[in-house]
Order: structure tokens, then C-alpha cells, then sequence
């Protein structure tokens, strides 16, 4: 077992999301590879825990990912299955262009199909239907027919008359769910057809008057529509559920790999016969029957079927695999968690695994790790640190006090690096006051827990609390040191509040602060719009200096071109304005105009409206009139 990848996992957390490796990984990423085994897990992270402002950056580089020609086909799957979670209409120009490709066509389909609202994903899928092979044609079209929007109706008409029976009959099924007057006429204008033939039959079924049995299990074996299958056959075996088991083994053997996905569902669902059928048999079923299976089993709750699965995980590989470690995830108990534990300690890289644990909801699970990570139930420190990634992910009660333990300085060098990167990713606001009183003591590892308190407090996002409870005491104290001030001081943009920015005003604005230059250099890091008004207020004052002009500039400039320091044309510009009016020399005013040459067109607009009183100004107003009318 290997005492890396703790430390790893708690640094990609935090990474930052521009740095290129993290896609570059993503881009040379192959299924089951062991060199870059955690950028799937790494990406997931990245994305649950992302500001939502940061998503369109990450959208961005997933798209880069699908397009660019050195991706690897398991990295365009993979960018495609987050674009579905977090993708937006500016994905879908490029996601459209797949539905023609062999190996991406399903999952760009899936993430038009789920965009029901879109009228941009709509619009896609109607362009590139007549584009593709027949074989993918069948895809879009089933996709149309859960957007239910009649005008697609023009668009699948034509396919009803195709050579291809298949391509034919899921044209015709596809019209008849979308109905409508257009729809009927349509297909009664056709030829593989009685367009409310279909329509018919599902009344006939849904009717509460009795039904001749004999008709039922007709629809059921014949029907060549799939939902009006499952409807029939669960007709049939609430009328006479043996005769109903017969007919299944016959149809399930004749019917294509999507319909039997939907019978195994169905049959699973109606009656433990089914269920118990499958799971021993489940070695001579087609991957994707198996797949089937495992998340009915999830699904449904069937935790009896347990110990089937987890004597099934030691021979799977692949997708299966996964599968029955995601479904033991979902009804696994006591028994489940030590077979995954024991496959985590031999495998701590698959992030299915790790998943798994962290989602079995029983207390033996946390009442395990907190056991193994504080060191009560083993000594072994790789056992204990492999444990901390789970503990993280779970992060139950009892975990802050351990976390505390593990960073303490009685503890070795190995495991206080694995603590740190602990509370980085789970820590609370009594780690961050440990690790304040670490940073001042000036222990051995004060870097490092300076680097981990800035990241936990970013993450923590309580600001105040944190202020109150971890910075002030020690910033405002009388009996703290100089150095030990500067310790918080360098990492006092982790909590950019109202309070602890008017701390670094109040340093600022004091000639003689023995903190005034290192308040200054971190005012000049602050990540929010706010930083401005100090700027301003110091530019101002009577006793700033030149140097203090230039810091001042350089800051204005930062928050006026920065994307992530709160991208408002309108606050930019009132900014800009009173910056202007208030600016120590002609090049003051001047370089703060130049933060806008390169506006968009809304900013351009805008500045039209808020520079109106500077173009009195015969030296600013040629500026202006150049930056409104730049293209």
C-alpha cells in the first residue's frame, strides 16, 4: 500500500482549476491506466466544490478535451459525461457535432435528450438527424420523441418509408408518442402501418373491464414497441403471472439488447422469481444485461442479494466491476464493508472503491476509520494514513478532534502532512484555530499549516466566524509579537471579509504600523471588488507616497481587469470613475482608462453612459472616444 495518494488526493481538491495539467491528464486519460489514476476523481472533486462562477471555465476545458485531436476516446467520454452534469447551451454547438460519431454518439445524445427545455438542443438534433448512418438516425430520433415537440414530426416522417425496417418502425413509434393532428395524418399518408394502432392497444390494456388473456400475452410476444411490451407483459402477469413467466423466457431470448434491458427492469421490479433468475445466471448474461441487473439491484434496495454480489466482485473487471462495487455501495451492510475496505488497501486508486465507502450509510463504517486514523485499533501508520481519504470523505462527527491529533507536533512528520491535507479538505473552524496557534508558535511546519489554514478557510467560506474566532484574537492582541502578527497577516486574503479588510485599512492608513507595507502587499492580493475603495482612500490621503500610488494603481488595475475579481461592467466603471477624479497625476487616470481597451461590447455601452463627464476632459476625451468606438 502506498502513502502517497492521500497527500495527493488532498492536494487536488485545491488545485487550482487553470493549471494545465490537470487537463492535459484528462486529455491522455485511458480506461484502467495506472499512472494517472485519480484525474477522474480529481476532476469530480474539482467540479463539486468549484465557485459557481469557476463552472464556465471548467466547461471551457472539457470542451477543449472533446475537440482537441490528441484526446484519447476515453477522455472524450469522460468530458462528455461531466458536460452532462454541469454543461450549458454553449456546449451544445459542439456536443451536436458528435451525434454522427460511432463512440460518442450516445453520450452527446444523452446530454441533448436531457436538455428537454432547450431550444438550442432541439434545434441540433433536428439539424444533424438527416447527417448520420441509419444506425445513429434511430438514436436521434428516439431522443426527438422525449423533447414530445410535434413540429419535429416533418423532420422523422420521411424515415417511416425507409428500407430499413428498424430505422422505419422507430420513426413510427417515435410520431405515434409525440401524436398530435399532424402526426396521425402523417403516418396514415405513409405505407411496416395504422398510425392509432399503437394507441389502440395501450387503451385496450388500460381498460378496467376484463381483458381476454389470450390478446394480452399476444401484445406481449408479438409487440414490436417496447413500452407497449412492457405494458402488455405487466398486464399478463398481474391476470396470470405463471403464464406470464412462460411467455417472458420466449421473448426475452428473441428480443434485440434494449429491449431486454427494459424486460430484465420490469421483470426484477414485478417479482423475486425474476430477480432470483438473473443474479444466478448473471455469468452468462451480455454485459449489458449485467449492467441491467446490478442497478436494478441498487435501484430497487434488494439487499438480500448481497452476499451474490459480493462473491461475483473478486472475478469482474471493468465496468462490471465497478458496477457491483457501486450496487454494494447502494445495499451493502457490515459484509460489504470489509470486502471494500480490504479491496481499498489493495487498490487505493480506484476511485470507485473510495466512492463506495463513502456512501454506505452504517455507523460501523465511521466508527471503523476513526479507529484506524487516530491510531486506537492499529498501530501500522500506512493503514492509518490509506484510511484518512475515506474518514475525509465522510467526515462524521469525532473526525475535527482526530484531524487536531494528526497535526499536533507529538505526531511523526508522515502523518502531519497527511493531517494537514486533511483539514484542508475537511477541516472545521476549530482546525483552523489549531492551525493559527501552530502558525504562531512558529512550529517546524508553519508553512505548511499557513498554506492548509488559507485552503480550509476558502473552503469553509465563514469569513466571520473565522475572523473572529482565529485572526483577530491573535492580530489585535497586545501580547502577540510582530512576527507572529506577520504569520496571519500573509494569509488574511483566505477570509476576505468586511472586517479583516477594514483591519488591513486601518494598517494601511497608519503611517507608522510596523504591518503597514505587508497590509499593503496583501491588500494587493485581495479577492474581492471591495480592495477598490481602500485603494482610492489611500491615493487620497495626505500621507501616501509615490510608492504608495504606484501600489495603488497596480491594485485599481487588478480588480479592473481580473475575470475572477467580480466581472461587473457597471461596478468597474463606477470604480473607474471615481479613481479618475481622484488620481494623483495625468498617468494615473490614463492607465486606469487603459484597462478597458480591450472591452466587450456591453462594457463599451456602458462607458458611454459612466465616462459622460470625463469627455469635458481634452486630454481624456480622445482616449474615451477610442475605447467606445474600439472593435
Amino acid at each position: 500500500m502506498r502513502l502517497v495518494p492521500l497527500l495527493l488526493f488532498g492536494l487536488i481538491i485545491f488545485c487550482v482549476i487553470s493549471k494545465a495539467d490537470i487537463w492535459s491528464d484528462l486529455a491522455e486519460y485511458k480506461l484502467g491506466e495506472t499512472t494517472k489514476p485519480n484525474i477522474i476523481s480529481t476532476i469530480n472533486e474539482i467540479i463539486v466544490t468549484a465557485d459557481p462562477i469557476k463552472m464556465a471555465s471548467i466547461e471551457d476545458e472539457l470542451l477543449f478535451v472533446i475537440e482537441s485531436n490528441s484526446s484519447t476516446l476515453e477522455a472524450k467520454k469522460q468530458s462528455l459525461i461531466f458536460l452532462d452534469r454541469i454543461g450549458t447551451d454553449r456546449s451544445l454547438p459542439v456536443v451536436s457535432k458528435l451525434l454522427g460519431h460511432e463512440n460518442l454518439a450516445l453520450l452527446s445524445r444523452r446530454i441533448l435528450e436531457s436538455r428537454r427545455e432547450s431550444k438550442a438542443a432541439y434545434e441540433a438534433l433536428i439539424t444533424e438527424l438527416p447527417k448520420v448512418e441509419d444506425s445513429l438516425k434511430i438514436g436521434i430520433i428516439a431522443t426527438l420523441a422525449e423533447h414530445a415537440k410535434t413540429s419535429a414530426v416533418p423532420a422523422i416522417v420521411p424515415y417511416i418509408s425507409s428500407d430499413n425496417i428498424i430505422l422505419a418502425q422507430a420513426a413510427y413509434d417515435a410520431i405515434g408518442r409525440i401524436g398530435g393532428k399532424y402526426a396521425h395524418s402523417a403516418v396514415v399518408e405513409g405505407k411496416v402501418i395504422d398510425a392509432l394502432s399503437d394507441h389502440r392497444e395501450r387503451a385496450v390494456l388500460d381498460t378496467t373491464d376484463s381483458i381476454d388473456l389470450e390478446l394480452v400475452r399476444y401484445y406481449f410476444e408479438t409487440s414490436a414497441n417496447s413500452s407497449l411490451q412492457i405494458q402488455a407483459f405487466k398486464k399478463l402477469y398481474a391476470l396470470d403471472a405463471p403464464q406470464a413467466e412462460k411467455s417472458f423466457k420466449n421473448v426475452f431470448s428473441q428480443s434485440s439488447s434494449y429491449k431486454r434491458q427494459a424486460l430484465i427492469r420490469t421483470a426484477m421490479e414485478l417479482d423475486v422469481t425474476y430477480q432470483e433468475e438473473f443474479v444466478q445466471t448473471f455469468s452468462n448474461l451480455s454485459i449489458a444485461d449485467k449492467l441491467t441487473v446490478l442497478g436494478a439491484i441498487s435501484e430497487l434496495g434488494l439487499s438480500e442479494y448481497e452476499s451474490n454480489l459480493i462473491s461475483l466482485l473478486p472475478e469482474s473487471r471493468g465496468e462490471i466491476h465497478n458496477q457491483i462495487i457501486y450496487a454494494l455501495a447502494s445495499i451493502g451492510g457490515e459484509a460489504s464493508f470489509q470486502t471494500l475496505y480490504q479491496a481499498f488497501q489493495e487498490d487505493d486508486d480506484n476511485p470507485a472503491i473510495t466512492y463506495a465507502i463513502t456512501q454506505l450509510e452504517l455507523p460501523i463504517v465511521d466508527k471503523y476509520l476513526l479507529g484506524v486514523v487516530s491510531g486506537q485499533s492499529t498501530s501500522d501508520v500506512s493503514e492509518r494514513i490509506a484510511a484518512i481519504t475515506p474518514l475525509v470523505l465522510r467526515n462524521p462527527d469525532g473526525s475535527s478532534d482526530i484531524f487536531n491529533d494528526l497535526i499536533d507536533p507529538s505526531q511523526i512528520e508522515v502523518l502531519r502532512k497527511a493531517g494537514f491535507k486533511a483539514v484542508e479538505s475537511a477541516g472545521d473552524i476549530e482546525n483552523c484555530k489549531r492551525l493559527a496557534q501552530l502558525i504562531v508558535s512558529d512550529d517546524v511546519f508553519k508553512r505548511q499549516a499557513q498554506q492548509s489554514l488559507k485552503k480550509a478557510a476558502l473552503r469553509i467560506n465563514k469569513g466571520n466566524d473565522l475572523w473572529h474566532s482565529t485572526f483577530e484574537p491573535i492580530l489585535s492582541s497586545k501580547s502577540s509579537t510582530l512576527r507572529q502578527k506577520e504569520s496571519l497577516l500573509v494569509i488574511i486574503d483566505g477570509i476576505p471579509t468586511r472586517e479583516s479588510l477594514n483591519y488591513l485599512k486601518k494598517q494601511i492608513m497608519s503611517p507608522s504600523s510596523p504591518l503597514r507595507a505587508l497590509a499593503v502587499r496583501m491588500l494587493g492580493r485581495w479577492p474581492k471588488y471591495m480592495a477598490g475603495e481602500v485603494w482610492i482612500e489611500l491615493v487620497t490621503s495626505d500621507t501616501s507616497t509615490p510608492e504608495d500610488h504606484k501600489a495603488a494603481l497596480r491594485g485599481l488595475t487588478r480588480i479592473l481587469t481580473r475575470d475572477e475579481i467580480e466581472k461587473n461592467a457597471n461596478r468597474r466603471l463606477d470604480l473607474a470613475i471615481r479613481a479618475i477624479e481622484l488620481a494623483p497625476s495625468m498617468n494615473f487616470k490614463i492607465k486606469i482608462l487603459e484597462c478597458f481597451e480591450d472591452s466587450d461590447e456591453h462594457t463599451r455601452r456602458r462607458m458611454k453612459v459612466h465616462f459622460l463627464p470625463l469627455l469635458d476632459n481634452p486630454e481624456l476625451a480622445p482616449i474615451i472616444n477610442t475605447l467606445i468606438m474600439n472593435h
